[in-house]
């Protein structure tokens, strides 16, 4: 049962880091969302070295997979940090816990796979949850609680996310199912970090040094790199121990995380209701994952 402490601990170093994101509000998103990535070159490059991880035997369509991801991953990295930089926490982590709606109709497209009646018992849970998240509307209407979402321009920024995430997840299952899940998370982060460092190479050059303070900001991304390496290495080997959709159903518990920490660092609003929703929303995802 290793694997659900492993899957909880990712979930909430995860946490963390979006506490740390929304925190560290008067760096651009995407500088923010891509050096963070950045920085973790060098860590694994080194674990290449240690590891002995033959680059060279890993196929064509693999190494295919491993960049799209590592590109769609990295600017979903920046507008997840614009969205919370937008509306908070609060307002924004729940709605990743829609990945699993769109995944059952992407898992469709890329596996044939059909959703049972827990899955659909899931996805009430999740529109549910996000209904109850703005339930303080209701009396405006009945259907303003879902109004609500798309006024917030972070809420819509997640909902794209969460679509995006739901393509990625098939192509991670199928990155992991042909390459140990060490080596592949290694390789994706090292991916991720070399598109990030592109990105901000190539958009502003020696204008970076303007744009960050070098010493100090370079610890802050020094630490949100590091959260979110851990967090992925503790998913890496929980996912070996498990199943990866049980392992997911339980780092989809970040969402709570997140809106706890929103409450006691930032003093976010409506708290009781934003949980409420939360755990109802992860509730739908643990259905959607474990049995749909």
């Amino acid at each position: 049962m290793n694997w659900i402490i492993l899957s909880i601990g990712a979930a909430f170093l995860w946490a963390l880091n979006t506490v740390f994101l929304n925190k560290f509000k008067k760096i651009k998103p995407d500088i923010l969302g891509s050096v963070q990535l950045a920085v973790m070159v060098p860590v694994c490059a080194l674990l290449l070295f240690i590891l002995d991880i033959n680059i060279f035997d890993i196929s064509l369509k693999i190494f295919f997979i491993m960049a799209l991801l590592s590109v769609s991953n990295l600017f979903m990295f920046v507008i997840t940090t614009k969205a919370i930089h937008l509306s908070g926490l609060g307002l924004t982590q729940p709605f990743l816990s829609l990945t699993p709606i769109f995944l059952i109709f992407t898992s469709f497209l890329f596996f044939k796979e059909t959703p049972t009646i827990f899955g659909l018992a899931g996805i009430i849970l999740i529109v549910l949850g996000a209904y109850l998240i703005n339930i303080r509307k209701y009396r405006q209407g009945i259907f303003e609680p879902f109004k609500e979402v798309f006024r917030e321009k972070g809420s819509v920024l997640m909902l794209i996310v969460a679509f995006v995430y739901s393509i990625n997840a098939n192509l991670f299952r199928i990155g992991a199912e042909n390459l140990s899940r060490i080596d592949f998370v290694i390789l994706l982060i090292l991916l991720e970090g070399t598109a990030g460092f592109l990105y901000v190479f190539f958009k502003y050059n020696r204008k970076i040094t303007k744009k960050i303070n070098l010493k100090p900001d370079l610890l802050k991304f020094l630490g949100l790199g590091f959260l979110i390496f851990f967090s992925e290495m503790l998913f890496a080997a929980a996912i070996i121990e498990t199943k990866v959709s049980y392992a997911i159903s339980l780092k989809r518990t970040q969402i709570l995380f997140s809106v706890i920490f929103g409450y006691v660092f930032f003093k976010e609003k409506n708290f009781k209701e934003t949980l409420f929703g939360s755990a109802i929303m992860v509730a739908g995802v643990v259905v959607i994952s474990l049995f749909g």
